[in-house]
């Protein structure tokens, strides 16, 4: 669903924030390859180099490792956007650079929240952000046993933001009330979109459909200039 999305929207430039083994970034470098134009800028905490699958073994293994630029940081790819941000400056003005961000990491209220306001300085009009674990708590994290998410402690946060979705609260208090944006929709309580557009402001619930949407990537549309 994501190849075929791309495939559709045709974006030039993408950001993943949150790579883990790095197969959404597969995904994503499969779609711009077969466009044949783009890159992906992919993002994680120093600690994926540990990881038994690195990124840079699954991208290697597609043969896609050329289409990915990677990025570790030491606590929190937020940095990472604050140098990015810093670069896109000029004349004190920040000029937007990507036109799909998909945020897939931390599940956390301050990291993410931050991490929006962040990445829609970075984000070109028109633009899509995806966030995934939508309806992830920490409560379901602690039930299997762990004690930390992506360098989180979980039994240092409060009872309330242990038992609510994280991501929920960041996409439905900050990104579907922020007036550039449009268009909502979150898939199964697992995906969310918006798109960077004074469009539809409901919030459409529906069911992942693998079969609609290739539908829609198969429905002949004008191609992008490169």
């Amino acid at each position: 669903m994501l190849y075929d999305f791309l495939l559709t929207e045709q974006p030039v430039n993408c950001l993943e924030l949150g790579f883990a083994h790095g197969a959404s970034s597969g995904y994503i470098a499969a779609a711009l390859d077969e466009l044949g134009r783009g890159h992906l800028t992919s993002v994680d905490l120093d600690s994926s180099r540990d990881f038994d699958i690195t990124i840079e073994k699954t991208l290697a293994g597609l043969g896609l490792e050329e289409i990915v630029s990677i990025h570790r940081e030491t606590n929190s790819y937020n940095w990472f956007l604050k140098k990015a941000i810093e670069a896109q400056t000029k004349d004190e003005r920040c000029e937007p650079c990507y036109d799909f961000i998909f945020v897939d990491g931390s599940k956390n209220w301050t990291i993410d929240g931050l991490a929006f306001f962040l990445a829609d300085k970075l984000l070109r009009e028109g633009g899509w952000i995806l966030f995934d674990d939508y309806g992830w708590r920490y409560a379901d994290a602690l039930a299997k046993g762990k004690a930390a998410g992506d360098g989180v402690s979980i039994r240092d946060l409060s009872d309330d933001q242990i038992d609510e979705p994280n991501v929920a609260a960041i996409f439905n208090l900050l990104v579907a009330q922020h007036p550039e944006y449009g268009n909502f929709k979150v898939q199964d309580q697992s995906w969310a979109w918006a798109q960077k557009v004074r469009g539809q402001r409901e919030i459409k619930h529906e069911r992942k459909s693998t079969l609609k949407s290739r539908l829609r990537r198969l429905k002949p549309t004008p191609r992008r200039a490169p």
